[in-house]
């Protein structure tokens, strides 16, 4: 077996067991502060963007961990079996996966912009950690994804042959 695919293991474990976990729970964490409280001193819009924040954060992770993660890994096991080879088009679904990126960077700066809750200094404290998380972790994270599917679609033969690809960007 080549040795990118357990950097691949590696990467993808990353995201999968740390990264968006710790996103999905302060995601809830806000919904629950701000669903605690009474209906007049609810930020009925800052809901409205955590929960579409919420929506698209759990389609990327779902359309990734159901269909990217393992498609990637996959093309490793089916170098050495014609038969099997990827007929995915690594270069759409990453270009779908990168628009979703975008759409959750954009409402998380939306809701960074919008917002002044300094009167409710727990869940400023519990926003403030996604912001974070979402506009420093997250976006790191996807980087290194992306820079290893450049790299091997550039300079690893087992993931080549098995995809045929002339680049993924």
């Amino acid at each position: 077996m080549c040795t990118h695919y357990s950097y691949g293991v590696e990467i993808t474990n990353k995201i999968t067991t740390d990264v968006y976990p710790y996103i999905s729970c302060l995601i809830n964490e806000v919904i629950e502060m701000e669903l605690q409280l009474s209906e007049e001193k609810q930020n009925t819009s800052l809901l409205e963007n955590i929960y579409l924040l919420k929506s698209e954060f759990d389609s990327l992770k779902n359309y990734e961990e159901k269909l990217i993660f393992p498609s990637v890994l996959k093309v490793f096991n089916s170098k050495d079996k014609p038969e099997f080879k990827s007929t995915l088009d690594l270069k759409e679904l990453e270009r779908l996966t990168q628009h979703k990126e975008l759409t959750i960077l954009k409402i998380t700066n939306n809701i960074q912009l919008n917002y002044d809750i300094d009167n409710k200094p727990e869940l400023k404290d519990i926003l403030d950690k996604l912001i974070h998380s979402l506009q420093s972790d997250f976006v790191e994270v996807k980087n290194q994804w992306r820079k290893m599917l450049s790299g091997w679609n550039a300079e690893c033969p087992c993931f080549q042959k098995a995809t045929d690809s002339s680049s993924i960007q």
